[in-house]
């Protein structure tokens, strides 16, 4: 039994994007920068207006992203490009033209707050309002992102910096476009919570691999409710970044980066990201050419699961949340324990969403144990056909649910 087709909401900055256009097979995605470079017609980006996180397909994009890349994005399942580096804003824009898609612009210069004269932010603070009306005048445009990232708020002038450059950046877009800035991997809630005062989106760095945290990728849902927790008090929208910037060092590193990018991905969104940002798409990295395809192809394949025709990105941005399923763990580890940073994190080895949208049910599980785990599930209905919402093959019933090492499960069901 196919999952229904979500009507998507094809307002503001995504309006033209729709996988419905492209019916390539998954197995194929490792080819899209080949087959799709020639073949894809961009129809024009729709006006960026007030970008809701919320209706419209999931946020998908990657940092730097560039050639042939770029070319297929848009028919793998990206649904944005961006942020980019460097002076030269003009080659974003470029991008986004070439791509297809919405673009998140990066705002305002970098400054060296140690070396800077503070006299001259508000000479500053003119030029990127001209830049922001300017720029404002392209429909290409999804999101302000600003370019001097990880600011500190205990830095009185850096927190001032924040404050004034978002102002600066809405007061000038006569759309409004949300503001958003990169924050550390290391940073906690209550962190969050003073920058995300004048941000419209807090995204904040999930880098397991990065920092440490390989073997212990709970730890991502540690990162991730960092964000959550201070958007729920800001009412800004949590955006996950997670990790591709460096070759693996063993074979089983490299056999593990397909389970390590899905896992991460899908447990972002059980724990309530709206979106998913990749650091970094930029295929020329030093250090990061032996073992970028089998990043991007691992990330295109979640992209494609979550924007394309199955649409599950839809099913984590507008179902509706149910509490009628218990899970439990009857063989393996029960829970994920380690520190980060002088804390102690203790997480259950499985962490789970109940959905129901468009009629249709849906249960998501990512195991977080480095081995094995046997589930036993309770509240499934008996008279339903239960299908793997990943290739809608119909499920057998048995006493105990068997999940690989970081493997991710989803349930579908009428």
């Amino acid at each position: 039994m196919a999952p229904p087709q979500p009507v998507l909401s094809l307002s503001h900055a995504m309006a033209s994007f729709s996988t419905a256009h492209f019916r390539i097979a998954p197995v194929i995605l490792r080819l899209l920068p080949i087959i799709l470079t020639a073949c894809i017609v961009r129809p024009p980006v729709a006006n960026a207006t007030t970008l809701s996180l919320q209706s419209d397909p999931l946020l998908f994009s990657a940092y730097s992203l560039g050639i042939p890349e770029i070319d297929s994005a848009r028919a793998a399942g990206f649904t944005a490009i961006g942020p980019y580096y460097g002076k030269d804003k003009s080659f974003a824009l470029r991008q986004s033209d070439r791509a297809g898609l919405p673009l998140i612009y990066s705002v305002g210069p970098k400054i060296d707050f140690e070396k800077s004269d503070p006299t001259l932010d508000a000479a500053q603070l003119q030029l990127i309002a001209h830049e922001i009306r300017e720029t404002s005048k392209s429909s290409d445009i999804a999101i302000w992102n600003i370019a001097n990232e990880e600011l500190r708020h205990w830095r009185p002038r850096e927190l001032e910096w924040l404050e004034n450059i978002s102002a600066t950046s809405r007061a000038n877009d006569p759309e409004k476009r949300p503001v958003m800035m990169y924050e550390p991997n290391h940073r906690r809630s209550k962190d969050l919570v003073i920058t995300g005062q004048y941000l419209d989106i807090i995204s904040k760095g999930a880098y397991a691999n990065h920092v440490g945290m390989k073997d212990n990728r709970s730890w991502v849902r540690w990162s991730v409710e960092q964000t959550t927790t201070a958007a729920d008090i800001t009412g800004a929208t949590p955006i996950a970044v997670l990790w591709m910037a460096r070759d693996q060092r063993t074979r089983q590193d490299v056999a593990n980066i397909e389970r390590w990018v899905k896992h991460d991905i899908y447990l972002s969104l059980i724990s309530g990201a709206k979106g998913i940002l990749i650091f970094s798409g930029f295929n020329k990295r030093r250090g990061f050419h032996r073992h970028f395809s089998e990043f991007y192809g691992a990330y295109s394949t979640a992209a494609w699961q979550l924007n394309g025709p199955l649409n599950l990105g839809q099913i984590f941005l507008q179902g509706a949340h149910l509490d009628d399923i218990s899970i439990s763990i009857i063989d393996g580890p029960t829970r994920q324990q380690f520190s980060y940073r002088k804390e102690q994190i203790d997480y259950p080895s499985v962490h789970s969403t109940r959905r129901r949208f468009a009629d249709h049910n849906w249960l998501f599980m990512v195991n977080s144990a480095n081995e094995p785990v046997t589930l036993a599930i309770t509240g499934l209905p008996d008279d339903k056909q239960i299908f793997d919402a990943f290739t809608d093959e119909p499920m057998a019933r048995s006493s105990g649910m068997l999940m690989q090492a970081l493997e991710v499960k989803a349930l579908h069901w009428k």
